[in-house]
């Protein structure tokens, strides 16, 4: 025969594990949660803006901040055309966000890039970044790894993890690790 504290238990478990997937559901900390493409769960817009600042600054591209716009967007990223159908532009939550950034932070459609000419900024037709972000896992509330990098030409490009922790309840970049470069 099965204690009465024993069913109570039983039945606990499961009620107790249910109440803190909501509250953190309700808080707004991502949970384990993958994205990949435009077909994929998009990452927290504040993951998002934290990563992008630190691609901005930690990217070893030629241009760098003498760029005339940052484009930014998610999924896959290279020198084909075809590229493009696997790119997303971010919410207009991330683009706010970002406003403050030197060069303009604009979404990934407002630029154009051949292997001759590298990125452009459509409006100006100046010489432009890309950065993406292809993945995010976050196997803890408050540690995520997110996948990214930057483009500006067939021969300057990387491909890096980013991890992220929450602290004081923002989101930082705490390290990274490049896995290519071209």
């Amino acid at each position: 025969m099965v204690a009465s504290a024993d069913l109570g238990s039983i039945w606990m478990r499961p009620a107790l594990a249910m109440l803190v997937l909501i509250v953190l559901i309700a808080v707004g900390i991502p949970l384990v949660a993958t994205m990949s493409g435009p077909s994929g769960v998009l990452p927290d817009p504040q993951i998002a803006a934290a990563t992008f600042r630190y691609q901005f600054q930690h990217n070893a591209s030629g241009l760098r901040a003498s760029a005339a716009a940052y484009c930014i967007g998610y999924g896959a990223f290279g020198p084909d055309a075809d590229s493009n159908k696997n790119r997303t532009d971010p919410p207009q939550e991330v683009l706010i966000a970002l406003a403050d950034v030197v060069p303009a932070v604009k979404p990934y459609s407002q630029c154009s890039h051949t292997k001759e000419q590298g990125v452009r900024d459509k409006a100006s037709g100046k010489r432009a970044l890309i950065f993406t972000l292809r993945s995010m896992e976050c196997s803890e509330p408050l540690k995520c790894r997110v996948d990214g990098g930057y483009y500006e030409g067939g021969e300057s490009a990387s491909g890096n993890s980013y991890f992220l922790e929450r602290r004081d309840g923002k989101w930082l970049v705490i390290g990274d690790k490049m896995h290519w470069i071209s």
